[in-house]
């Protein structure tokens, strides 16, 4: 992916993100920023450094086929707190493979991550929300802010897909898919629904008219979540299995497609 051009809305999300006293832009106010946030060390209007925090900001592939987008970064750690991202650049910043993208329980799908990675289709990596999730505090006006979700607010997510404009979506997540469903105006898909396919994964494809998508939902890779799925299945999968499978019926899909 050498010479891939970053698109404007991911650095004046890079750009926004970077300032303090709570973002500028469309970050500003957003109480998950890195300045303002109450579970960083330190009294906000002293803080000057992110503490390994930094948003998700256009893993992989700039131009991908398909872009697999789950809902946020999870709880910061507290091991992380070691470096100032403030200081990066954005390619910095990026994930050049999106092998490099799971953290968390997101590892649950890496199965998923390597089938696609490792196909002739260019694949991509963002979240619905770039910062990592609040501890204590607003999630909700954090998510809606950042995706857009909401009347109030732009948020970056459907000018960062208009400017990658994958041909297929992947979602991982399940209560996520409001806030996804709210800015692409797409159906939400109760948890059983998502194996409601005939693929051995159960796999659901939705046409989006507007930005020429096809979105497959899956759901969150926590365990508990994802059995709500394949447990509705023939096959006796368990998480890791299931991702699997789901990568693979994917593929089917796109290369039937193209």
């Amino acid at each position: 992916m050498p010479g891939q051009q970053i698109p404007p809305i991911l650095e004046e999300l890079w750009a926004n993100w970077q300032q303090d006293d709570g973002g500028t832009g469309r970050c500003e106010g957003c109480p998950a920023h890195w300045s303002t946030r109450d579970d960083f060390s330190g009294a906000p209007e002293d803080r000057t450094s992110s503490f390994q925090h930094r948003p998700s900001c256009g893993d992989g592939s700039l131009d991908p086929d398909i872009l697999i987008v789950p809902r946020e970064p999870g709880k910061p750690r507290e091991d992380d707190f070691t470096k100032n991202r403030r200081k990066d650049s954005i390619e910095q910043a990026r994930n050049k493979s999106i092998l490099d993208s799971p953290g968390g329980t997101i590892e649950n799908a890496m199965p998923l991550f390597e089938i696609i990675e490792e196909s002739e289709f260019s694949v991509g990596f963002t979240q619905i929300r770039k910062c990592n999730e609040l501890k204590s505090g607003d999630n909700n006006l954090a998510r809606k802010q950042c995706s857009g979700s909401s009347d109030e607010h732009v948020g970056y997510l459907a000018e960062e897909v208009r400017s990658l404009n994958p041909e297929y979506i992947i979602t991982l997540t399940t209560a996520g898919q409001r806030d996804f469903c709210n800015v692409f105006d797409l159906p939400r898909y109760a948890v059983e629904d998502m194996a409601g396919g005939s693929a051995p994964s159960g796999l659901c494809a939705e046409y989006q008219n507007e930005f020429e998508f096809t979105w497959f939902p899956a759901p969150h890779p926590d365990h508990r979540a994802a059995a709500q799925v394949y447990n509705k299945l023939e096959a006796d999968f368990d998480t890791e299995e299931y991702f699997e499978a789901f990568g693979e019926d994917v593929l089917n899909y796109v290369t039937s497609d193209n």
